[in-house]
C-alpha cells in the first residue's frame, strides 16, 4: 500500500492511503488532506496516479509545492519524498515489499580491551584431543547426563551453520547459541582477517547478556589457544596461575572463561571466547567440550564462505571480461550492458522475487549482449544504419548467446533468460517467436529493462526525465513488444527508490 504521512505540522502522524482517486491537498472543507495553515492556498495541490506511478501538481498555489526542498510544478515522487505545502511536511510512503538487500549491515558491540593490538601466534595442526583445563575447575553437579542437551545444542549449531548464506547472520546465530547453552554471559567470535593486515584479530560476533558488565577480554588467553592449538576452560582467571601473572590479562571480576579455536583445514583461523562474572556459574569440562565442538563446525564454515567469497570474486572477474570484450566489439553500446543490469535487478527487487533469482537475473542482464562476440563487423554496422535488418541481427544474438553459453560452465542456467530477451510479448520477436508467459521471467525482465535503458539513451531526443522515459516504455508494452506488468515493476521499483536511472 501507498501512503502519504504528515511527517511535521498540524496533524502530525496522520496517514492517508492512497488509491486511484486524485487526492486534494488543501485548506478546503471539501479536500482529503486538509491543511488548516493560512500558508496553504484552499486548493493546493493534487496527487494523482498513472499505473504505479504517482504525481504530485501544485494547483498554481500562491506560496509553492516543494519537493525535497525543490519548488515543482509537476513531480513524480519516490518513497520518502519529501513533500512541503506550507508549514506542514508529508512523506511518500511505500510499503510495497522489497526483498532483503544483499548488503546487510549488523552492528556488533565493542569490548572493553582492545583486540586489535598486535600478536604474535604460532599456528600448528591442532589435536582435537587436546583440551586444556584449570585443575581446579569442579564439573557441574547435575542430575541427568548433558549428552541429551548437547546434542541438541550441537543440533541446533549444524542448523544455523547451514540455515543460509550470509555469513554474518550465521555467526551471530552461533554466540547467541554457545552463550544459552553454557549460560554465559557473553561470546565473542574473533578470526584472522581474509587479507593481511595490521589487526591480527577482527571481532566477526557478539552476544552480550542483557545487563551483564563487559568484560575485558583476555589477549593471554587467546594467544595461548593458538600457541597451542588447544581450547581453554578456566573456573577463576584471576587466581589462575596461567595467566595471574600476565599483564595482558585483566579480568576485571570474571570467573570463568572457555576460549575454544575456530579450526580450518588443520589451520586455526579464530576463536570462539565465552566468559561469566556470575558466581553461580561455573563452566564444567562437558561445556568445554560442547563449545570446541561447535568451534570445529564454526571454523570450517567460516572457511567455506572464504573460500565462495573468493571463488564469487574470481567469478565476476570472468563476467567483467566478458563484458568489457562485448563493449569492445561494439562501442556503442558502452556502459548500456550496466545500465540494464541495474534495472533489471531492481525490478526483480519490485516483484519481490527470491534473493537468488534477482542474483540471476543481475547476470543474465549483465550478458544478454554476449552474442555480439559471435556475429560480425558487417552485421553490427548494417544494424546502425539499416532498422530493417535489426530482426536479423537479434536473431544472431540470439543464437550467438546460446552457442557461447552452453560451452560455459556454471552460466548454463542463465541461457534461457539470455536467448529470449529478444522475444517479443506479443510473439513478433526471436528466435523461437514465443509469446506472453512463454517467455521466461527473466527473459521479460531483461527485456523491459534493455528497452528502458535504450530510451533513456536516445541521443535524438533531449535527457528525457524518469516519468517521460516510464510514458514511452508503457507505450511499447502497448504495442506488444514487451510486458506490460514489467512496466508497473519498474514504475514501482523507482517509486521505492531502489531504480537509480543516473549513474
Amino acid at each position: 500500500m501507498v501512503c502519504i504521512k504528515i511527517s511535521d505540522g498540524p496533524n502530525k502522524g496522520a496517514v492517508y492511503l492512497l488509491g486511484d482517486e486524485v487526492v486534494t491537498i488543501g485548506r478546503d472543507n471539501d479536500v482529503r488532506i486538509q491543511i488548516m495553515d493560512q500558508g496553504v492556498s484552499r486548493r493546493h495541490a493534487e496527487i494523482f496516479r498513472v499505473g504505479e506511478m504517482y504525481f504530485l501538481r501544485d494547483l498554481t498555489s500562491r506560496n509553492g509545492t516543494f519537493v525535497n526542498e525543490q519548488r515543482v510544478t509537476e513531480e513524480l515522487l519516490r518513497e520518502n519524498d519529501r513533500i512541503r505545502i506550507g508549514q506542514t511536511t508529508l512523506v511518500l510512503v511505500d510499503t510495497t515489499p522489497a526483498q532483503e538487500d544483499l548488503a546487510e549491515h549488523i552492528e556488533f558491540s565493542h569490548m572493553e580491551a582492545d583486540p586489535g593490538a598486535t600478536m604474535e601466534f604460532r599456528f600448528g595442526v591442532m589435536d582435537f584431543a587436546d583440551i586444556e583445563e584449570s585443575n581446579k575447575v569442579p564439573a557441574r553437579q547435575v542430575a541427568e547426563s548433558h549428552e541429551p542437551k548437547h546434542l541438541a545444542i550441537l543440533y541446533q549449531a549444524a542448523r544455523a551453520v547451514s540455515s543460509g548464506r550470509n555469513p554474518k547472520k550465521i555467526l551471530a546465530a552461533i554466540v547467541e547459541l554457545s552463550a544459552q547453552a553454557v549460560e554465559a554471559e557473553q561470546c565473542y567470535i574473533f578470526a584472522k582477517p581474509e587479507i593481511k593486515s595490521k589487526r591480527e584479530l577482527n571481532l566477526e560476533a557478539s552476544y552480550e547478556k542483557e545487563g551483564a558488565t563487559t568484560p575485558a577480554v583476555s589477549k593471554t588467553i587467546i594467544k595461548r589457544v593458538f600457541k597451542y592449538g588447544r581450547a581453554i576452560l578456566t573456573s577463576d582467571a584471576s587466581t589462575d596461575q596461567r595467566f595471574s601473572k600476565k599483564s595482558s590479562v585483566i579480568m576485571q571480576g570474571t570467573r570463568s572463561v572457555i576460549c575454544a579455536p575456530l579450526v580450518a583445514m588443520e589451520q586455526i583461523i579464530g576463536v570462539i571466547y565465552l566468559s561469566s562474572s556470575d558466581p553461580g556459574v561455573t563452566f564444567s569440562t562437558e561445556d568445554l567440550e560442547l563449545i570446541t565442538a561447535i568451534g570445529i563446525n564454526t571454523g570450517m564454515a567460516l572457511n567455506s564462505f572464504r573460500i565462495a567469497t573468493e571463488q564469487r570474486k574470481m567469478f565476476t572477474s570472468i563476467i567483467s571480461a566478458l563484458v568489457s570484450a562485448v563493449e569492445i566489439r561494439d562501442p556503442a553500446i558502452k556502459g548500456l550492458t550496466k545500465r540494464v543490469a541495474r534495472y533489471a535487478k531492481a525490478m526483480a527487487k519490485a516483484l519481490s522475487l527470491p534473493q537468488e533469482e534477482i542474483s540471476t537475473v543481475s547476470l543474465a542482464a549483465l550478458l544478454h549482449n554476449i552474442g555480439r562476440l559471435t556475429v560480425s563487423e558487417a552485421d553490427i554496422v548494417a544494424a546502425r544504419t539499416a532498422s530493417a535488418k535489426e530482426q536479423t541481427l537479434e536473431y544472431k544474438l540470439a543464437m550467438g548467446s546460446e552457442e557461447l553459453l552452453e560451452k560455459i560452465e556454471g552460466l548454463r542456467e542463465i541461457l534461457p533468460a539470455v536467448k529470449h530477451s529478444f522475444e517479443k510479448y506479443d510473439g513478433s520477436g526471436c528466435p523461437d517467436g514465443l509469446a506472453g508467459e512463454e517467455i521466461p521471467l527473466h527473459a521479460r525482465i531483461i527485456a523491459a529493462a534493455r528497452a528502458f535503458a535504450k530510451i533513456l539513451a536516445d541521443e535524438s531526443a533531449d535527457k528525457l526525465a524518469t516519468k517521460e522515459a516510464l510514458f514511452k516504455l508503457n507505450a511499447l508494452a502497448q504495442e506488444g513488444q514487451i510486458d506490460p506488468e514489467l512496466v508497473k515493476a519498474i514504475a514501482i521499483a523507482f517509486r521505492m527508490g531502489i531504480l537509480e536511472v543516473n549513474e
